[in-house]
């Protein structure tokens, strides 16, 4: 078979493996590919992709770093490197925010446009455009549905610019929620740009960020006047050509201004609203006879040496606690492998640990009976993943952090009125932790009373914040509308 064929077939078998999460045996392959071909895209693409799948972030980084390094304006890989920067506890807000900006300079003010036919009428009704790469079963257009539902059709007419080839139920019913359904997956940057300048689109809203499949290189040619990104990504794109990232005074307080390179639209309560499974099962503790049993359900790639050091020392604190992960890497091999190997070395006990794979999503919520407390990861802390924790009484412990990904935890804990969850430090973080697990009947209060906390804050009312969410794009176009 000639070599070029045979690596083709690998790659064909690597990608269909990894579909199936069989991602071991796609590692196997997608190491051999590398190893014939250290400087070629795809080996090096699918080489991360299969380590981050696994939730070696660090890892697939190095990768990323090369294509970047050999094709830079290769977007895909961009975004990835940004968004693996995210997870870099070696990285500072200040650095990580020089590095977006210097990878995201080849793409700024690419053949954009510089002007727009769109009637500068305040308060007409307003072409909104959304974006977006994940019109299917996707946390995002969980988060997404409601607003679409609660959207007022006399003040705004709806845009779906949808960059998946995937046809599945959810993309049917969020078809039917719009007024003007495009399909631009297939479509190239300038094409895509094209059709979205010609449907006169007043205000283009981002909805992935540096999120895979994202088409930030459309918001790049500037098609619409305004452009806003919002939801998926929790951070920056770096492009200039993006007016405004949509966020709230708790994720991106004003002091946090400079590492955005939008304009920072803050909400007055959240940046977006939840929706708890409605088949969700009740909060229920642990048996009385349980060990103290700290749990963390995220992605693996959010726990590093540094975190992991601190959960040691809470660890020793408490003799008899233990550990519960819960990531679908942890049901691949080299998954579980690799969290092992990065607990010994942080010296925790193994046999204080247990790893469980993927559920079902109400199963998943269910498994939180046997956590009595969820520890946040840092830098890139949780986001639905502690929203399903509070959702199921779980108190959550962070570490307040500068960037948007590490400030999700806390932006819930201060809209749910529970700072005392937050901790400024190192320190108070594991002072935290180890004062709440000595106070069984405040572990019980926060089972019984959060989700009630929950069903009556903006985190839940999709009606008020769709209000707020209209009102943001209302007051950027009479901004617009304003300038000479």
């Amino acid at each position: 078979m000639p070599l070029a064929t045979l690596h083709n077939a690998r790659l064909f078998l690597g990608d269909a493996l990894g579909r199936r999460a069989r991602h071991t045996e796609a590692l196997v392959l997608f190491r051999q590919l590398h190893a014939a071909a250290p400087d070629e895209l795809d080996a090096n693409i699918n080489l991360a992709n299969c380590l981050n799948s696994l939730g070696r972030m660090g890892d697939a980084a190095a990768h990323y770093e090369t294509v970047v390094r050999l094709y830079p304006e290769h977007l895909p890989a961009v975004s990835s490197a940004i968004s693996a920067a995210d997870y870099d506890h070696r990285l500072n807000a200040t650095d990580n925010t020089h590095k977006r900006g210097h990878l995201m300079r080849l793409f700024a003010g690419a053949e954009r446009f510089q002007t727009w036919p769109n009637p500068r009428d305040p308060e007409r009704r307003l072409r909104l455009g959304y974006i977006s790469p994940d019109y299917r079963e996707h946390v995002a257009m969980t988060l997404f549905a409601g607003v679409l539902a609660q959207h007022d059709r006399r003040q705004f007419e709806i845009y779906a610019y949808d960059a998946t080839a995937f046809r599945d139920a959810r993309n049917r019913d969020l078809r039917a929620s719009v007024d003007h359904w495009r399909e631009i997956d297939g479509l190239s940057t300038t094409a895509a740009a094209a059709l979205i300048r010609a449907d006169g689109i007043d205000l283009l809203v981002d909805l992935a960020g540096h999120t895979a499949g994202n088409r930030l290189m459309v918001l790049a040619r500037k098609p619409a006047p305004l452009q806003a990104t919002w939801l998926a990504y929790p951070g920056s794109t770096g492009l200039a050509e993006v007016d405004y990232i949509v966020s709230d005074p708790y994720t991106s307080p004003p002091d946090c201004d400079a590492f955005y390179s939008e304009t920072v639209w803050r909400l007055p309560h959240t940046r977006f609203c939840f929706t708890p499974p409605a088949d969700s099962p009740a909060p229920r503790l642990p048996p009385a006879h349980a060990p103290m049993t700290f749990g963390c359900f995220n992605n693996l790639s959010k726990i590093n040496p540094v975190v992991l050091a601190l959960w040691k020392r809470i660890l020793d604190t408490l003799p008899a606690a233990r550990l519960l992960f819960k990531y679908s890497a942890l049901d691949d091999p080299s998954g579980r492998d690799a969290l092992t190997a990065d607990l010994a070395a942080a010296g925790i006990d193994a046999a204080r640990v247990e790893m469980r794979g993927w559920s079902r999503y109400v199963e998943a919520l269910g498994e939180y009976a046997d956590v009595h407390i969820a520890l946040d990861p840092f830098p890139f802390c949780g986001g639905l993943t502690s929203l399903d924790a509070l959702w199921m009484g779980v108190p959550v412990i962070t570490l307040s952090q500068q960037l948007m990904a590490g400030r999700q935890t806390e932006a819930f804990l201060r809209i749910l009125k529970h700072p005392e969850l937050v901790a400024a430090d190192a320190d108070a973080y594991v002072r935290t932790a180890v004062e709440l697990a000595h106070d069984p009947a405040r572990i019980a209060r926060y089972r019984q009373t959060l989700r009630a906390t929950m069903q009556a804050s903006a985190l839940l009312d999709y009606p008020a914040f769709t209000r707020e969410l209209e009102g943001a794009w209302r007051g950027m176009w009479r901004a617009w509308c304003a300038r000479p």
